[in-house]
């Protein structure tokens, strides 16, 4: 078996993470309604997409930045940013998106025991959800 390295534990963490963000996001059927046009999809069909754009590992797996966002708003649209922002000010206040903004603007590298421990919080918020 090959030794862990800290793209492929990424990864994984990130699948975790982006499968809490649209289960969060979810009404009880598992739909959800993407936060910038309001399409509504199954979770499946959903993507993780984020506010700061960039996909900075200081800001990568926080919370605040991440919402459910269909497939043409995230990519297509590139984040539909005028959208997002007013989601953001509306959800958050300006106080949030200032702090993300200067926390995007840190330098921060992974390890792989520290995307470990990011995956398992993630992965216990998600069974909690789930009701697990």
């Amino acid at each position: 078996m090959k030794p862990m390295t800290v793209p492929r534990q990424k990864k994984l963490t990130w699948k975790t993470f982006s499968e809490y963000i649209r289960t969060r996001d979810a009404d009880w059927k598992g739909d959800c309604t993407c936060i910038t046009c309001g399409v509504v999809k199954p979770i499946k069909e959903m993507q993780a997409g984020h506010f700061i754009q960039g996909r900075h590992n200081s800001i990568l797996f926080d919370e605040r930045n991440v919402h459910a966002q269909c497939y043409s708003c995230n990519v297509m649209k590139y984040g539909n940013s005028l959208k997002y922002y007013r989601f953001m000010e509306g959800k958050y206040g300006d106080e949030v998106i200032r702090e993300l903004e200067a926390k995007d603007a840190e330098s921060k590298s992974f390890t792989v025991d520290e995307l470990k421990e990011i995956r398992a919080h993630f992965k216990k918020k998600l069974e909690e959800l789930n009701g697990n």
